[in-house]
């Protein structure tokens, strides 16, 4: 149920839009991380793949596309067992009608237990268009005052993003190499003034500073040392909390109009970018 990033599935097969070109996504870098790889695009070889095995592919349940848009309550209605199911979806349409027919088991007393993207719970909670579309929202300012964008996923498509938006003669960039942080923690303050000293910079100039974490993967000895490793927030501490990196820009340059995630380790996190201003 990932409906964001151009990803579409058909026939229980997860596809990420690559270039224009529906691309099954264990062939894609998001299966190649360090820690969380997987081999298969086909969802119940990745259930499979995923709990070791706990879970066959073969007792995955499987709500293929045209069952969906022909509804699937009754369905929905005698699962038992807590059963794994996967489910196909293309548009945000497609889970507006399996919301729907899952709102109306659970008023019958089922329960279920999703693992999903925002999208499907954009259709549980019935938002509706948002008060600003997306295709406006380049043009959207909250007020006069200036913001700054903050840019932490070290993937290719990110990084392709950031190449785009640097083309803008009205930005300011300011990469921020996080990697000696890994292992010298001390720096970290020292980097947060850097940094603001260059948003003050930027903002002198009337541009728009663009904060964004060095572009690769840190590496580890093996998943286990990475997963052991210092989290994001406490990597990147001060520099990458709300309550101070972001309370500073705000006291010091963007009054009230800081917000948006802590920036990305440059691949401990799935982060991403947010905008303000």
């Amino acid at each position: 149920l990932f409906l964001r990033a151009d990803v579409s599935r058909d026939d229980s097969i997860h596809y990420l839009i690559v270039e224009g070109q529906p691309t099954p996504v264990h062939e894609t870098e998001f299966a190649r991380d360090s820690v969380f790889s997987y081999h298969h695009s086909y969802l119940p070889d990745y259930v499979a793949e995923k709990t070791q095995g706990q879970i066959p592919a073969a007792a995955v349940e499987r709500f293929l596309l045209a069952e969906l848009r022909a509804g699937t309550q009754t369905r929905l209605e005698n699962l038992h067992h807590n059963p794994c199911v996967v489910v196909d979806a293309e548009t945000q349409e497609d889970l507006d009608g399996f919301a729907a027919d899952v709102l109306t088991a659970a008023q019958k007393g089922k329960r279920f237990l999703f693992r999903s993207a925002a999208s499907l719970l954009t259709s549980l909670a019935k938002l509706g268009p948002q008060a600003v579309p997306a295709t406006d929202m380049a043009q959207y300012r909250a007020s006069n005052r200036p913001g700054v964008i903050l840019i932490g996923s070290h993937v290719q498509k990110t990084t392709q993003q950031l190449q785009e938006l640097l083309k803008d003669p009205t930005v300011f960039p300011i990469p921020i190499d996080i990697v000696p942080l890994r292992d010298r923690l001390d720096l970290a303050a020292a980097l947060r003034q850097e940094t603001l000293t260059k948003v003050q910079a930027a903002l002198d100039l009337d541009k728009t500073p663009i904060i964004f974490t060095s572009r690769q993967e840190l590496q580890f000895g093996d998943p286990e040392e990475r997963l052991a490793a210092v989290p994001v927030a406490h990597l990147l501490e001060p520099l990458g909390r709300h309550d101070v990196f972001e309370r500073d820009l705000a006291q010091a340059v963007l009054p009230d109009e800081v917000w948006g995630q802590p920036l990305g380790a440059g691949g401990l996190d799935e982060g991403c970018g947010q905008r303000a201003g």
